[in-house]
């Protein structure tokens, strides 16, 4: 099975090199394995030169942000199966693997979601977010963030591209809004196992909190519910976040871990 991985890349050099080597791994067989397209956008020299080491397809050119470059890299897209990698995250050594087995031929699932390591910019281990199984479309939206971990959820290409691909109108949270659109349409498969490391670091898109939180706020909003009903829905459901990752809970908690 052949499963795409798209990076979109931003004058990415200090990360990038890592980030390849987490997904050419020794038994990555370009073609046949492994498809990798890196949509360059504007960057510069030097991450291109580092990612032409590897058997890749780069696509260079301006584009309107991250979503737009991935989703370039979904229309040229050649794999079974779909999944993004941004140029600071990592993939675990056995991601790709899992990801082929749990959407192989005898699978009826279009989606699977595992855990994900939360590291800090040196690569440093803080804790593992495990998404919590049976969220239904209504308790994500109540929710109001994208708990299922981006580099961790992988899906088929044809099931992608028939959601519409990334709302590119949503600068930093539209793949929150690309979940709901697919948990409306079928549950995941949970992966119980890290498939990823995410890094966080100062200069992550993600940092800009209030500006994730105002798109995540527009994207539950649809379809309306009761203030009150939204509420109970939402402690209902970050309850079941923090006990199933207490390591994560107490690190939001006291301040030293934001995600």
């Amino acid at each position: 099975m052949l499963v795409t991985i798209v990076t979109p890349s931003l004058n990415s050099e200090r990360y990038i090199e890592e980030t390849l080597r987490s997904i050419w791994t020794d038994d990555a067989i370009p073609g046949e394995t492994l498809e990798h397209i890196v949509v360059a956008g504007a960057s510069t020299d030097g991450p291109l030169e580092i990612a032409s080491r590897c058997p890749m397809n780069i696509i260079v050119g301006r584009d309107g942000g991250m979503y737009e470059a991935i989703n370039k890299g979904l229309e040229a897209a050649t794999g079974e199966v779909f999944g993004y990698v941004n140029s600071d995250d990592q993939l675990t050594s056995t991601a790709l693997a899992e990801v082929r087995s749990a959407l192989g031929k005898d699978s009826d699932h279009r989606w699977v979601v595992g855990a994900v390591i939360l590291m800090d910019a040196s690569g440093k281990k803080l804790a593992v977010l495990r998404p919590p199984r049976w969220l239904s479309p209504t308790r994500f939206r109540a929710l109001g963030w994208n708990c299922f971990p981006q580099p961790s959820t992988f899906y088929r290409t044809e099931f992608a591209r028939e959601l519409g691909g990334y709302d590119a109108t949503y600068r930093l949270a539209a793949d929150y809004d690309f979940a709901v659109r697919a948990l409306v349409a079928e549950r995941p498969l949970y992966i119980s196992r890290p498939l990823s490391h995410f890094r966080l670091h100062e200069s992550n898109l993600s940092k800009d909190h209030q500006a994730i939180e105002a798109e995540a706020r527009t994207i539950a909003a649809q379809p309306p519910m009761s203030k009150v009903r939204k509420r109970w829905l939402q402690l209902l459901t970050k309850v079941q976040v923090n006990i199933t990752n207490p390591r994560w809970a107490i690190g939001k908690l006291s301040g030293s871990l934001r995600y």
